[in-house]
């Protein structure tokens, strides 16, 4: 069951369309090329994760993670600086048409931020740290559910390299 959603994204990957000119075509194929070895070293850290203990403000595999833990975790592993707490993760969603594999899912929770975060891997799936007596695992994923608050991509927000974005990676940086 582990490599099922995973094959699903790398399927999803393979026969994602394009819509470049013809003179924009090596350009844009080098960048999708970047992008899907990018999002696989997600996907990989996220595999990498799975059934590891549930532990309320845990960071680490060695002490097991919540859900922002776990996120942060990917990210930070796959060398992208990412916030810790579910509520900065939160800040950045937005309502976005396509998802794509390694998006930051944002979902409203019970937690005291009221927010819970996952990372998607493929078209109906999605993985996350649930809570208490769950570990990190594979979990359906309806974008039309009530919970569903929005996504964002952190890899596609550092490549664009917007203000709010550099703001926050270099106010991390500095602190580590």
């Amino acid at each position: 069951m582990k490599s099922m959603p995973l094959a699903v994204c790398l399927i999803f990957l393979l026969f994602t369309a394009s819509s470049a000119t013809a003179e924009d075509h090596e350009r844009v194929h080098a960048l999708r090329l970047l992008l899907r070895r990018e999002q696989l070293n997600i996907l990989r850290a996220v595999r990498s994760c799975l059934e590891l203990p549930y532990r309320l403000g845990g960071t680490y595999p060695e002490e097991g993670m919540d859900c922002s833990g776990f996120v942060y975790w990917v990210y930070r592993t796959s060398g992208y600086p990412m916030p810790r707490s579910t509520a900065e993760q939160a800040r950045f969603r937005k309502h976005k048409a396509r998802l794509a594999p390694g998006d930051v899912l944002v979902f409203r929770g019970n937690g005291a931020s009221g927010y819970h975060t996952g990372i998607y891997v493929a078209p109906g799936w999605f993985a996350h740290a649930p809570g208490r007596g769950k570990g990190v695992m594979y979990s359906r994923f309806d974008p039309s559910g009530h919970d569903f608050l929005g996504a964002w991509s952190p890899i596609v927000a550092l490549r664009h390299e917007s203000p709010r974005w550099r703001k926050i990676a270099l106010a991390m940086t500095e602190t580590k």
